[in-house]
């Protein structure tokens, strides 16, 4: 039984600016939060596009909008909230933005924006909450002043109030309550596995031990925090139990760092009878796996292991990746996942700095080298994009392609074919694009490979996608955008 709402609590719509199909955990949690350590159930999570998005707001008319939003989907972010401010019912709304862009750049706050959330939400939200239970909208900036972790314009600055600590222990943030998502995140679903499965994702930790010169979410996080085994036991019984998951997908910056921890889940899941009732995936990282981290995978019930490989290149794999990994560790990961029987997902970057034609040769050459085994699965390529906050955006703001203070943030869309960003002139764009096209052509094997096993799999259903949307074709095509969503304007 849900708990009653007070007659004074204001009403919070979080809207998670990118589309996708997997649920937005990081608002869930907020909205978990909120319900947990202040009674406040007044939350609806709206992930829809921009149109619907703005219908349902007009119709429950909140006094608080909360947007989140990455670097590239930033600029989307500022036309979402302008469209807020334009619409009669909703121009008195106050709107908040959060995310992993405005906390690693603060100072490209927009105006258009009342508030931003900088750093972890959940604790700074309870506490604007209850501001606005005990104000209303009469709080003044001296009232945002004792909040930690917000920054607003004041006397036409960016002003920010101090960081706020990282919750610690992550336990206290509770397993999130899965019913403030739509019921479509539950369905059964075929796009990141062979067969038809009832996924959802789960975080286990926050961080990464790691510091890639590329990531910009290990400087959100700061540092790597775990939830405790039984915490995330008890996540996982309750998406198998109360949603029917059979496959979940762990979203941690890296899973596989820490094998004492996967021992210990796999004896809770064991003492639950859980273990083998539902399968995973997960992140991994090449210069850790061996054998004994395959067979506690396997036995686990993980049967994808997702790698970021970066490039086929010695080189740049060392230079991206700061000489904690190389080759051989990428290709030796390779072959340990095919000797067990695990699947493989790849992620590679092409135009970063310094990087040659050898170098994108090099990373085609090992994109055909892992067609030789059946255990590849999942292959997919981004360009390069210089997130505020990493030696990356440094490098860009040396060259001028950025600024603190830019205003067309649409530029940072990677999955812009027309007109990448590259942070290399060594190269002209039209070889660049040629490389580019060629790899893909290489990466269409894969996932031409891949939706025959689905086919082999679930042939009603496969044929029955199709009929209802022919968009997934697009998983054919040479230059497709790795990961683009449905645009929301």
């Amino acid at each position: 039984m849900k708990k009653k709402t007070k007659s004074s609590d204001p009403k919070l719509m979080l809207i998670p600016i990118y589309v996708s199909s997997d649920p937005p955990l990081g608002l869930g949690s907020i909205a978990t939060y909120l319900k947990e350590y202040s009674n406040f159930t007044n939350t609806l999570i709206v992930d829809a596009p921009f149109d619907e998005a703005i219908d349902f707001a007009k119709k429950l008319s909140p006094e608080i909008i909360g947007l989140s939003a990455m670097t590239i989907h930033y600029s989307r972010a500022i036309r979402f909230a302008q469209k807020i401010k334009e619409t009669k019912e909703l121009k008195n709304s106050i709107v908040i933005l959060g995310g992993v862009h405005i906390s690693t750049l603060p100072e490209s706050l927009d105006q258009v924006f009342d508030l931003a959330v900088i750093g972890e939400g959940e604790e700074t939200m309870l506490e604007l909450v209850n501001l606005f239970r005990s104000k209303g909208k009469n709080f003044s900036n001296k009232d945002l002043r004792n909040i930690r972790g917000l920054a607003f314009y004041e006397n036409k600055k960016v002003f920010q109030t101090l960081r706020r600590p990282l919750i610690d222990p992550l336990d206290k943030i509770p397993v999130i309550d899965r019913d403030f998502f739509s019921q479509r995140y539950f369905e059964k679903s075929i796009l990141e596995t062979k067969k038809a499965v009832r996924l959802s994702g789960v975080l286990t930790s926050r961080g990464c031990p790691y510091k890639c010169r590329f990531c910009s979410t290990s400087l959100f996080w700061n540092r790597i925090r775990f939830h405790s085994v039984k915490h995330v036991v008890d996540e996982i019984e309750y998406l198998m139990k109360h949603k029917n998951i059979d496959f979940i997908s762990i979203w941690d910056d890296l899973f596989f760092v820490d094998k004492r921890r996967i021992r210990e889940m796999i004896k809770e899941m064991r003492q639950r009878k859980l273990l083998g009732k539902v399968k995973f995936n997960a992140t991994a990282r090449a210069n850790l796996v061996d054998d004994e981290l395959c067979q506690l995978g396997k036995e686990l019930g993980v049967v994808y292991f997702n790698f970021g490989f970066e490039s086929g290149s010695d080189r740049m794999i060392k230079y991206l990746k700061k000489e904690s990994v190389g080759y051989e560790d990428n290709k030796r990961a390779v072959i340990l996942c095919k000797k067990y029987n695990i699947c493989v997902g790849a992620a590679f970057i092409i135009g970063s700095p310094t990087e040659t034609e050898q170098d994108i040769r090099a990373t085609i050459n090992f994109i055909k080298f892992m067609k030789k085994y059946s255990n590849v699965d999942l292959v997919w390529m981004s360009i390069m994009s210089p997130l505020p906050g990493t030696e990356m955006w440094e490098i860009a703001k040396k060259r001028g392609k950025v600024s603190n203070q830019m205003k067309n943030w649409s530029i940072f869309s990677e999955y812009s074919l027309e007109g990448p960003m590259l942070l290399d002139e060594s190269l002209s764009r039209e070889k660049f694009m040629e490389l580019f096209k060629e790899a893909r052509a290489n990466i269409r094997y894969f996932e031409l490979r891949l939706w025959f096993k689905r086919f082999l799999n679930n042939p009603f259903y496969v044929g029955w996608l199709a009929i209802k949307d022919l968009k997934f074709l697009k998983f054919f095509t040479l230059t497709r955008a790795e990961g683009k969503e449905e645009l929301r304007d």
